[in-house]
């Protein structure tokens, strides 16, 4: 049985602050996997991380055969006093309000379709968002991976979400 946007397990939360070490992505949506190796090597040789799911910010929803912008986000026990890399840095950003669902399974059509069923749910709920843009935190899963966890982000714009009874 389907759920309705309004029946979604969606929670409303503040995310903590982080520290991070940040690559942004253009390309292919297939290909993202090897920007998240290059920024979970760098960390790994630093010393520095990972120490969370690594997260994939998207600026809007994308069709799963076009190019990607997106940013790498790999979180990090600590900031590097140096860019080592020119394409990578570390910073610390800041703490987010945000709607989020998880998922469990293939990335599939159902996995797109929690995207737009989220957004719904926000929307009936007079959550404001920034169009399309979400984040993807990878929960558990590989590129070789047929099922996923990932848990689906979506900032709420401005100010204090109301408290909604869940």
């Amino acid at each position: 049985m389907n759920e309705t946007p309004l029946e979604l397990p969606v929670q409303v939360r503040d995310l903590p602050a982080m520290r991070v070490a940040r690559l942004p992505y253009g390309g292919p949506a297939a290909n993202i996997g090897q920007a998240f190796d290059r920024v979970n090597t760098f960390v790994l040789e630093r010393g520095i991380g990972p120490c969370g799911p690594l997260i994939g910010s998207y600026a809007r929803i994308f069709e799963p055969d076009m190019d990607v912008s997106a940013t790498v986000l790999v979180p990090v026990t600590r900031l590097l006093d140096a860019q080592l890399d020119p394409d990578i840095e570390t910073l610390r950003l800041p703490r987010l309000r945000a709607a989020c669902l998880m998922y469990s399974g293939p990335m599939s059509p159902a996995f797109r379709r929690h995207h737009f069923d989220l957004f719904a749910w926000m929307d009936a709920h007079s959550l404001p968002r920034a169009g399309t843009a979400h984040q993807h935190a990878y929960i558990a899963g590989t590129g070789a991976s047929s099922e996923w966890t990932v848990e689906i982000r979506v900032p709420i714009v401005g100010g204090r979400a109301p408290d909604l009874a869940l």
